[in-house]
């Protein structure tokens, strides 16, 4: 018999996986030839692909909780890994919806003087250089963290 709590874990299976989904059909349909040249085609890959990231880092949590098997409580390098995609990656499609809202503000009000935001290399960089930033930004937390042994009230703990 599942009791409550694996049954919880279950259920965010379930919707992470409906949100994997959901992320790569969304990649699949703005990939077709209509929404090539489109901003929107452009931006909403992007969204697409990370948030595809932090959906694997949810379940790649969900699975070291569910299975007792503490990967980044053992490893190091996973530790920081998964920590700096949770931290630098994760905030990044917000961004990209800020960045879509300004294009089309710019498309609807100033569409001769800003030309060059529909150029699809435009939108790829703008993305990018937001990618880096993150990057660069949340750098320190990989430098920084580490696993160490910590005791909380008595026990002893990784």
């Amino acid at each position: 018999m599942i009791d409550s709590i694996q049954y919880l874990y279950y259920c965010m299976y379930a919707i992470n996986f409906i949100g994997l989904l959901g992320s790569i059909l969304s990649f699949a349909v703005f990939s077709r030839k209509a929404f090539r040249k489109n901003s929107i085609g452009v931006y909403c890959k992007f969204l697409a692909i990370f948030d595809q990231f932090t959906i694997f880092n949810l379940i790649f949590g969900l699975t070291s909780d569910l299975t007792s098997i503490p990967l980044m409580n053992k490893y190091d390098p996973i530790c920081k890994f998964v920590f700096f995609i949770s931290v630098a990656i994760s905030g990044i499609p917000g961004w990209i919806l800020v960045i879509f809202s300004s294009d089309q503000l710019i498309k609807v009000s100033m569409t001769k003087r800003f030309a060059f935001t529909k150029k699809t290399w435009f939108q790829y960089s703008i993305v990018a250089i937001f990618v880096i930033f993150h990057c660069v930004l949340y750098s320190d937390v990989v430098r920084e963290s580490d696993v160490r042994n910590v005791t909380i009230g008595g026990q002893h703990e990784l």
